[in-house]
């Protein structure tokens, strides 16, 4: 847990939460949802936790069981950027996604651990809240301004106080004005006896304020959560702030006390509306608000208005309550709706987690969700679990949401004329050059396909009995020259015709071409044609005798060719064949082909200079391929140290 190193400029571990004998380490990444630059530090983080601290699996909020991103990963290096670039400024990118489209060798699982129904039901009041978002917010900046300048003059010196330092606190401070506040803080926490929070305590220990204790902690019967006293505080002031209030309404002149009574439940009420309908409260935060008494609120806040106004003395301006805000406060259930299915979200998310984690035996992993998730979890992994965590904040460069508020209003405001995700001018320059390089290139891998084609299908004698799969459909020649030869076998033809991304199904390629394709040049009785994806294959084990894939760089994520042979090696019967072809990383093909329970695997090629065409065996070694000795061949040994051939 100590030996997590990441780059200051992309986030921090801000708490590390240790359990007796934990056999399972989760990294909790607190996401800030549609901040395009915060997913990019996320993608960095990801891929130091990934590729130096081995990180297998990431599991997420917001989306419900196996990620895929092999079409973003299967698209060419310019346009994937552009494309992703674009998701990113519409806030449809997370950094889990951009970390494995950035670099395919970013080796992790992608999982959903939300609740489908759950998540959907909580995006209703989600849009419902971004339709008077911008007037909740206008409104509570209007009257609350009205409110300082009608009463604030007429408070007690305390309550004047104690609202100063409120205001501080809301502010970003340099370490001399941050340690002047925390003397203040602490002396009116001594004086109105109140409880400062671990966190503050982490704070004031750095700056001098308190004296130094070692490290700071907070313990349980049976699990320790460690602050990071040398990260930025970031603990809820409210309650503590509140607790200072009451002190002070005991303490204060009588003449005063109703009056500061009266204007800190004004105060309070409107920074709860506006921090609820923002969708800003963190979990104990949100607690909070289902236990404030909303209640008649609106002639309750009208009524302090009204009294405060009649203490005030003649001559400064009577507070008027803004139009329409009477209305927001009569909308209490849509925030109140919003925070109870995100807290049941949350417990099902953990319970989601936990689960996966203990069924696959899983040793470190990454859990990416927001600040809301993020806390129930963390406090519950371990005193449930018994699992470990740490919590890493991702950098904030610009605070702006209007690119995910824009998205929660895509489903209830229907403009007619939805925008495509904007591309800078130098994304559009790349995108143009490699759209003129691509036809040379793709013929020159189409030549190189045909001859890795031929090359596959002289090492494997076809009888005409034979169960072949063939993978790659649209850019194959192997299945329909493979139906000439058949007599009461078949070939079974795949590729990702269509694909859930987003919760939308897109219409990837057409299956037509495929059809006519096998219909012209093939013997379509002996041809099925299925929309598959390699990675997940609804197929029984022991199906196939030969696997061909002409163009398994396609899969071009590592973890996601992994998966691919392993349905390979799944589904062949014992002594089936695979036989690929590679264009692009052929070496890390041949190295997973070993990895998995092929017997024998060898790199072969018809000529010198000829396409590299990999050939493995489940079960039984090759030794009944007589081509194999007219052609160059390179035997894979799988050693500790990698994969040597010889």
């Amino acid at each position: 847990m100590s030996s997590i190193r990441l780059n200051p400029k992309d986030g921090s571990i801000t708490s590390r939460t240790r359990s007796p004998n934990a056999h399972t380490l989760v990294a909790c990444i607190t996401d800030l949802h549609g901040n395009a630059g915060v997913q990019r530090h996320e993608a960095r983080i990801i891929d130091v936790l990934v590729g130096k601290h081995g990180f297998t699996h990431i599991f997420v909020e917001g989306a419900s069981g196996q990620g895929d991103l092999e079409l973003l990963a299967e698209l060419t290096p310019a346009t994937r950027r552009a494309f992703t670039t674009g998701l990113l400024g519409k806030a449809y990118l997370t950094g889990p996604e951009l970390a494995g489209v950035q670099n395919v060798t970013c080796d992790f699982d992608l999982f959903g651990v939300d609740d489908a129904d759950l998540y959907r039901n909580n995006w209703e009041p989600a849009e419902r809240a971004a339709l008077i978002r911008n007037e909740v917010s206008a409104g509570a900046t209007t009257f609350k301004a009205r409110v300082l300048e009608s009463f604030l003059p007429f408070v007690s010196r305390e309550m004047a106080d104690l609202f100063s330092l409120w205001r501080q606190a809301g502010t970003a401070l340099l370490p001399a004005e941050e340690r002047e506040f925390l003397f203040k803080f602490s002396a009116l926490a001594l004086i109105y006896s109140v409880a400062i929070p671990p966190a503050i305590r982490a704070r004031m220990r750095k700056r001098g304020v308190l004296q130094p204790e070692g490290e700071s902690s907070r313990r349980s019967d049976r699990y320790e959560v460690m602050e990071e006293a040398d990260e930025t505080w970031s603990a809820d002031l409210t309650p503590v702030f509140d607790d200072l209030a009451r002190g002070v309404f005991e303490t204060a002149d009588p003449d005063r006390r109703e009056f500061d009574r009266r204007f800190w439940f004004l105060l309070r009420t409107i920074d709860m509306v506006g921090s609820a309908f923002q969708l800003q409260l963190t979990r104990d935060a949100a607690q909070r608000f289902f236990g404030f008494d909303a209640k008649d609120l609106r002639a309750r806040v009208g009524e302090a208005v009204g009294w405060l106004n009649g203490h005030i003395d003649a001559g400064y301006p009577a507070c008027v309550m803004p139009t329409g805000f009477d209305r927001i406060l009569d909308q209490w259930e849509i925030p109140r709706e919003f925070y109870r299915m995100a807290m049941e979200r949350s417990e099902k998310m953990l319970q989601n987690l936990a689960s996966e984690i203990m069924r696959h035996k899983l040793e470190k992993v990454i859990f990416y969700s927001g600040g809301f998730h993020t806390d129930h979890v963390v406090r519950n992994l371990a005193k449930r679990y018994g699992m470990a965590s740490v919590v890493i904040t991702p950098s904030v460069d610009k605070l702006d949401d209007t690119a995910y508020q824009a998205r929660l209003l895509e489903d209830v405001v229907d403009n007619g004329n939805p925008t495509l995700p904007s591309v800078s001018f130098s994304d559009r320059i790349m995108v143009a050059a490699e759209r003129i390089v691509s036809p040379f290139l793709q013929a020159v891998e189409q030549r190189r396909r045909k001859s890795a084609t031929r090359t596959m299908l002289s090492l494997i004698p076809i009888s005409g009995h034979e169960v072949i799969l063939d993978v790659g459909a649209t850019r194959s020649d192997v299945f329909t020259e493979v139906s000439k030869h058949l007599k009461s076998g078949f070939v079974v033809a795949i590729d990702r015709f269509n694909l859930y991304m987003g919760g939308n199904l897109i219409d990837y390629q057409d299956p037509e071409i495929v059809k006519q394709r096998a219909s012209i040049e093939g013997n379509p009785m002996y041809i099925e044609i299925a929309n598959m994806s390699p990675i997940y294959m609804n197929v029984r084990d022991s199906t196939f005798d030969v696997i061909f894939a002409s163009s398994f760089e396609r899969v071009a994520r590592t973890n996601d060719k992994r998966k691919a042979i392993g349905e390979f090696v799944r589904t062949l019967k014992p002594g089936g064949f695979v036989v690929l072809f590679d264009a692009h990383s052929q070496n890390v093909s041949a190295r997973l082909l070993c990895e998995s329970k092929a017997v024998d695997v060898y790199k072969v090629r018809r000529r010198i200079g000829g396409p590299v065409v990999l050939l493995a065996r489940k079960g039984a070694p090759i030794d009944d391929i007589s081509d194999l000795s007219r052609m160059a061949v390179q035997h894979a040994e799988h050693t500790e140290s990698g994969v040597s051939w010889h």
